[in-house]
């Protein structure tokens, strides 16, 4: 009986700590493109992930050339962060991941939204 309770538990903590678990998953440079009109305008990001907190750098690229600093959260497949760029404008971004490497969602600046917005990982 003994034998049995070990092996349970041996079975039970190898579950809980899967290494097939995502980790880490928006640390490294991400980019998308927005394309208005005759225009469009790259977002490149480089960011980090500690736990689920967020952190960054981004610039812009295109018809305008901004920097911004960026923070919030990832836990997959759940992804939203704050861009607070350089000349003041707070673009926030909320969505999901595709694959591991790619994410579709909505920037929202005010009361302009662009849906069917995607940064893939470079």
């Amino acid at each position: 009986m003994k034998q049995l309770v070990i092996l349970g538990l041996a079975v039970l903590v190898a579950a809980c700590s899967s290494s097939s678990a995502p980790k880490d998953v928006f640390s490294g440079t991400w980019s998308g493109t927005i394309v208005e009109g005759s225009g469009s305008l790259n977002i490149t990001t480089v960011s980090s992930q500690s736990g689920t907190a967020v952190s960054g750098t981004c610039t812009t690229a295109g018809t305008v050339t901004l920097t911004c600093t960026l923070s919030g959260t990832s836990n997959a497949p759940a992804l939203a962060f704050t861009m607070n760029f350089s000349d003041s404008e707070v673009v926030n971004f909320t969505g999901n991941y595709i694959t591991k490497d790619s994410v579709a969602g909505i920037l929202v600046e005010g009361a302009d939204t662009i849906s069917a917005f995607g940064f893939k990982k470079q």
